[in-house]
């Protein structure tokens, strides 16, 4: 569908981005999902929704290692080897759960195509993402702050040779989680447009994953609302990936999916009962960095809620719809 709607011409190639610009960011998230999977299972059994809270688990880490990494300047060295290097654990454990074979699902459940209604936001995401920055948008003044910010703040890294502060760019002193998940994949980019495509794919990418989770989230306060758990998971999606903000902003190298996708599976983590209590605070430790580590405006704009939610939930049970 994004291939038939993006359509194939002089000028923008669909599949030729995909594949120039695309194979980074699936290595990322490759590895992401695999270190989510580990992760996933030791904090919760397997469940139903698995493959998303998996992806987004793996995509936390994976920024907080980069962040430690870009600090100490290894993301740069030996011509990205290190940055490579780091991909290959999280690459073993995805293909060996493939290799084996795909349990992290019922296979009743991963051949439902319950998200097909979402599938022309999906698209509409995924085409903008792969159009270099700087064309569509006028909203966002054509993606000023991604060419100016988000994006030039990596590229000066890289020059750097660490991520650290920089005296003639201010938002280089900020929380910058997403942006140095970003630094990684320029690490591998041939020319600046590919890197800023492949970063921009990786921002929507961390935002359909985060659409899932808060799917996840619709259905398990179903059960207690008597709303049926397939409705709410169409109409969490749809609600999220429709919304013009969510697309605009997506497709582009914000980082404003980092905050989302933490908040998302905060959430998710709250409504459950976890197997393992360490696991499960390490995890929240995890998604509290990324949360806050996305963008400083968190600290006000969501912490707050997650700590009264946590605070009347308790004593009420993990799944209570009146918090």
């Amino acid at each position: 569908l994004a291939t038939c709607l993006g359509g194939w011409n002089e000028d923008f190639e669909l599949w030729r981005v995909w594949i120039l610009s695309g194979w980074k960011c699936a290595a990322w998230l490759l590895s992401a999902f695999g270190l989510g999977v580990f992760a996933k299972d030791k904090v919760f059994d397997r469940a139903t929704d698995g493959l998303s809270l998996a992806f987004a688990f793996g995509i936390a880490i994976l920024l907080v290692v980069d962040q430690w990494l870009g600090t100490l300047g290894l993301l740069g060295a030996w011509r990205g080897v290190v940055a490579l290097g780091m991909l290959v654990p999280g690459w073993s454990v995805a293909l060996r759960l493939m290799l084996r074979e795909w349990k992290l699902q019922p296979q009743a459940n991963v051949n439902t195509f319950w998200w097909w209604p979402a599938l022309g936001a999906i698209a509409a995401l995924l085409i903008a993402a792969s159009i270099s920055p700087g064309v569509m948008w006028s909203t966002e003044f054509g993606g000023y702050d991604a060419l100016e910010y988000h994006l030039q703040a990596p590229k000066e890294w890289m020059a750097a040779g660490a991520i650290r502060p920089l005296e003639f760019l201010a938002y280089s002193g900020m929380p910058n989680f997403v942006e140095g998940g970003f630094l990684h994949l320029m690490s591998f980019a041939s020319d600046a447009r590919d890197g800023a495509v492949a970063c921009q794919m990786l921002h929507a990418s961390m935002l359909l994953v985060s659409a899932f989770v808060l799917a996840d989230c619709a259905a398990l306060f179903s059960n207690t609302c008597g709303v049926n758990e397939r409705v709410a998971r169409i109409v969490s999606l749809c609600a999220m990936l429709s919304t013009p903000w969510m697309i605009v902003v997506g497709s582009l190298a914000y980082s404003e999916s980092g905050i989302v996708l933490a908040f998302a599976c905060i959430l998710n983590v709250f409504a459950r009962k976890p197997k393992s209590l360490p696991w499960a605070g390490f995890m929240l430790g995890v998604l509290m960095a990324v949360l806050i580590g996305s963008k400083a405006s968190s600290i006000i704009l969501v912490v707050p809620a997650l700590m009264a939610w946590l605070a009347l939930g308790m004593g009420r049970g993990y799944v209570n719809w009146k918090c």
